[in-house]
């Protein structure tokens, strides 16, 4: 009877916890196998805070996020999304939003591999697999706490899938990492500058070929070069980087990834293949001459055969921290090389003998509140806190570590001098347009740079001493723009994402409005949601439906608007026959689950269209004596309504129709 209260309090320490192959009973024979080979506890020096797992997925990697305020999120990769979950209270974690990598012309991923990683106020996410098209992914997250979360960015013309990337925080650059198009080298962004669009520095094969994972600080590569073992680059020269040293550990194994430490004079190494490898310690104080210090294991399990497969290490002191697949997240002091210690592990993933490569995938200790997070690829997400102390740079004073300004950024929370990110347009006319931000604490003055959509070169207005500025315009162009702060320390933020607008009367832009707007006919590219009321009556605007206003009406300051994509087409005079419904949130009984709007100016068609859950189907636009007008073929659909735009454009046979049908 003792051994079974101790058991379920075992059990009791893995909440949400769902192994897929064993059942209670499996788990009772299980512990008593293993009941005087293993401790008891699941647990040494760390404690379960807070779990979040959605049962249908399975996950990959982990990385971490703190807004100017403080507040802390975890960001993790499943099959099919990137998740972002607010941890700020570890106890109860909230779930904000999660993304596919799908966007227009880009099909998401079903895959195993994904990384993610932070800048400034921007998670880059990428994916790698058989026939993966995402590309490099960036979600602004300047909005936190407490507004949306949204992709701002995504391009797959340079690549399609990579395993892993990394940003050197410090000097704003971004590796691309084992990618399809640059197999054996690395492309490399610039982010400083404008970090919601990276600028392109270059893609050089290197030296050992294929790198897996990299680590990299002061233009000095650490690369995790598969077989080939640890390569050392010199990347001060992007496009043309070159070798400094290479070495290999005593297994000869598969380097797959590493993290410096001791003042940049000792370098831990986690090898993944063959299973069962020790982690490695190599001397990098000399980096023309690299070499060995030692090697390690600390399984939970002793006595089974095999041991345990170490995944990710990150150092913080001299305390590895580190993702190690069946022993869930342990952390080891390797202070002295030669005489390492097991300080402290939660472990995700129960089991009686090691398999290799099941269990706790990635983890995340950089948090300035010294809360850890891991990713177990069952059970999803962990959040954890340690009776040890992981010092961090983030409250000593000075701008030191990964910080970009004195004790923000990097791993710490996001400096207060930062982009503006709350623009509000107004008095968009034919000739003109005022562009409003609220004061950016820390900064002395602004810099706004706006270009016409489709060119390369921006016209800069520097140092604006006021939150605002005046834009003249020329009639029916679309405009990009953004906006930088200076710090009253000497440091410009990178641009804040795009944005843009069309020049003319009755454009609503697609990001923030205020003022006055006279009453005529508007529409969106996408959509635009309002809290405002249009006579009495709250609206929702969607793709390319044109609202007919009787009346001026004005929006009051702050009123977000927001859209799925940017930008606005040209407005026609107000057609009445144009008219607008908002659908409901479901479909009430006695309403079509399938609304279509035509719009006579522009000649498309709107289609509304409901699904209880989400499908990828074929579409058949029929008029209403059966005859195919369209065919759209594999429409993603969500759960919910969806808006599909149709161009019907000097196509004969839509001229005559009076309504239309839809089927598969």
């Amino acid at each position: 009877m003792l051994i079974f209260i101790i058991f379920e309090q075992c059990l009791a320490l893995r909440p949400n916890f769902k192994h897929k192959t064993m059942n209670r009973y499996t788990y009772i024979l299980s512990f008593l196998f293993i009941f005087f080979s293993i401790d008891l506890s699941a647990q040494m020096n760390m404690t379960l805070e807070g779990t979040w797992d959605d049962p249908n997925n399975s996950y990959n990697d982990c990385w971490g996020y703190v807004d100017k305020l403080g507040n802390e999120y975890a960001i993790i990769g499943s099959r099919s999304k990137i998740h972002f979950v607010d941890i700020s209270t570890p106890s109860a974690p909230v779930y904000l939003e999660g993304f596919s990598g799908a966007n227009l012309g880009i099909s998401g991923a079903n895959t195993t591999w994904r990384d993610i990683k932070t800048y400034e106020n921007f998670a880059y996410a990428v994916a790698d697999g058989a026939n993966v098209q995402e590309g490099l992914m960036i979600f602004d997250l300047s909005k936190l706490p407490g507004g949306n979360i949204t992709k701002c960015y995504q391009d797959n013309t340079r690549f399609k899938a990579a395993h892993n990337i990394y940003i050197d925080v410090p000097n704003g650059r971004l590796y691309v990492l084992g990618s399809n198009t640059v197999n054996n080298g690395v492309i490399v962004y610039d982010i400083k500058s404008n970090p919601a669009d990276p600028i392109y520095l270059g893609g050089p094969n290197v030296s050992g070929g294929y790198i897996h994972d990299a680590f990299v600080f002061n233009d000095t590569m650490y690369a995790s070069s598969g077989n080939d073992g640890l390569y050392l680059l010199d990347f001060t020269n992007p496009t043309n980087p070159s070798l400094i040293n290479n070495n290999n550990t005593p297994s000869n194994g598969y380097n797959h990834s590493g993290w410096f430490y001791d003042n940049s004079n000792k370098y831990i190494i986690a090898e993944e293949v063959p299973f069962g490898l020790k982690l490695t310690v190599m001397d990098i104080s000399n980096p023309n001459s690299i070499s060995f210090i030692s090697d390690f294991r600390h399984p939970l399990i002793s006595g089974s055969g095999q041991s345990v497969t170490y995944h990710n290490p990150f150092m913080i002191d001299d305390y590895a921290i580190i993702s190690s697949y069946e022993d869930g997240v342990t952390i080891i002091d390797v202070s002295n090389p030669n005489s390492t210690s097991l300080e402290a592990y939660y472990d995700t993933y129960p089991n009686t003998s090691y398999a290799g490569y099941n269990g706790c995938w990635g983890v995340y200790p950089f948090f300035p509140s010294q809360t850890i997070i891991g990713s177990d690829i069952s059970t999803g997400l962990y959040v954890l806190s340690t009776e040890l102390t992981l010092n961090n740079t983030c409250g000593n004073g000075i701008k030191d570590g990964f910080e970009l300004d004195v004790d923000c950024g990097g791993f710490c929370a996001a400096c207060e001098c930062e982009a503006p990110s709350d623009v509000y347009v107004s008095n968009v006319s034919s000739t003109s347009t005022t562009f409003t931000w609220s004061p950016v604490v820390g900064a002395i003055d602004y810099d706004f740079r706006y270009r016409p959509a489709g060119t390369s070169n921006w016209t800069l207005a520097s140092n604006l001493s006021q939150t605002n500025f005046s834009l003249a315009v020329s009639n029916g162009t679309l405009y990009e723009f953004q906006i930088r702060s200076n710090c009253n320390n000497g440091r410009t933020t990178g641009y804040s994402a795009i944005h843009d607008f069309i020049a003319g009367d009755g454009c609503l832009a697609h990001q923030n409005y205020s003022g006055v707007q006279t009453g005529r006919s508007y529409s969106a590219q996408l959509s635009i949601t309002s809290s405002a009321f249009v006579n009495g009556q709250k609206v929702k605007y969607f793709a390319s439906d044109s609202i007919c206003l009787v009346a001026d009406f004005e929006v009051p300051l702050n009123t977000e608007f927001e859209t799925i994509m940017s930008g606005c087409n040209p407005f026609a005079p107000a057609v009445p026959n144009n008219s607008f419904v908002v659908p409901s949130e479901n479909p009430q009984e006695g309403q079509s689950f399938e609304q279509f709007t035509y719009q006579a100016e522009s000649k498309t068609l709107n289609i509304e269209l409901y699904r209880e859950k989400e499908t990828i189907e074929d579409l058949r636009i029929s008029n209403e004596n059966g005859q195919l007008i369209k065919k759209l073929k594999k429409q993603k659909l969500h759960a919910g309504w969806n808006w599909i735009k149709v161009n019907l454009q000097n196509d004969p046979k839509f001229e005559n129709s009076k309504a239309f049908k839809l089927s598969n």
